[in-house]
């Protein structure tokens, strides 16, 4: 078990999700507030979390916003969490029967290790692992196992090591102008800082999350096409980190699909759109980040967490 004080802190960036916090809430209502911390940031502008929390049952950092973008949330969570790890499960989540456990665990074997990352999978209602192509045993991970061994809502960084990056990009993530890949985008900055992390993945840790079918409908393409934009950008702004291999091997596979079998025509439509919205982020990813005004840009951001930590509205709530 990890040593003393507070161990993680869950911070939770939530929007318009009233009803699906609550169930995330629920689910890690038992959690020893001892050893794990729960921060919801809440960018509604109205009183419907408080409304949620003022019921009780849990002890919450209660932190409001006026502003929508989840990284930026999640960086200002961070930054008031008092977790040694700081992990960031949606706000649609919810603990399985051994998330808390298998995250303790984790930690604690990180901690004897000197990783700097933990990471889990993600389970749909029936248990089954989806979103990545999961590694099945637990493993020691590096920047290169992203692919199978990553996503944001189960990766849980050492606070100390994330503040010291900026924490997430504002620039990456739902409410920002690249929609996804936030995740990826701070363990590729994070390898470069430290010129090489170390990490655990244990499939012991799992948070659940639905599932979504791709494919199905005219809204999933456009789905598939806003996230595949984001990783694409993230490749842009990184191109020759291990993204490269991730993203060019998922171009690969989206057109390769459609020469092997006879798919229906929405999925040829999600694969079409998964494919141009990675080179469509690139792009923009390689005119975004590499233009001359980029470093001005970059101090910019790191003053933005500053500015939110001065104006942000906190309360505690206490476990009733």
């Amino acid at each position: 078990m990890p040593r003393g004080g507070i161990v993680a802190s869950l911070v939770v960036a939530t929007r318009g999700r009233e009803s699906l916090l609550a169930r995330l809430l629920e689910s890690i209502s038992h959690l020893d507030p001892s050893a794990i911390q729960v921060v919801v940031v809440d960018q509604n502008l109205d009183d419907r979390v408080t409304r949620l929390l003022a019921a009780g049952g849990i002890e919450v950092l209660h932190v409001r916003v006026p502003w929508a973008n989840a990284s930026r949330a999640r960086n200002l969570g961070a930054a008031l969490a008092r977790g040694r790890w700081i992990a960031f499960p949606d706000d649609d989540c919810w603990a399985r029967s051994d998330t808390l456990p298998g995250l303790l665990a984790a930690i604690g074997y990180a901690e004897q290790v000197g990783a700097t990352v933990v990471t889990g999978p993600i389970r749909d209602e029936h248990g089954e692992p989806h979103m990545r192509r999961w590694a099945a045993t637990s493993r020691s991970l590096t920047v290169a196992d992203i692919r199978e061994c990553a996503i944001e809502a189960t990766t849980v960084v050492r606070r100390e090591e994330f503040l010291a990056v900026g924490g997430f990009d504002p620039r990456f993530g739902p409410g920002a102008r690249f929609h996804a890949a936030e995740g990826d985008e701070l363990l590729v900055r994070l390898d470069r800082a430290q010129q090489g992390w170390s990490g655990w993945y244990d499939t012991g840790f799992s948070f659940g999350h639905p599932r979504r079918v791709a494919g199905t409908d005219r809204a999933s393409v456009r789905r598939t096409f806003r996230y595949a934009i984001g990783a694409g950008a993230a490749w842009g702004r990184h191109p020759r980190s291990a993204l490269a291999g991730s993203t060019g091997y998922a171009i690969v596979e989206s057109l390769g699909a459609l020469l092997l079998r006879r798919p229906r025509p929405w999925l040829v439509a999600d694969r079409l759109a998964r494919a141009a919205g990675i080179l469509v982020g690139a792009v923009l990813g390689v005119f975004t980040f590499h233009r001359p005004r980029e470093r001005q840009e970059r101090r910019r951001l790191q003053h933005l967490l500053h500015e939110d930590l001065r104006e942000a509205r906190v309360r505690e709530w206490q476990r009733e």
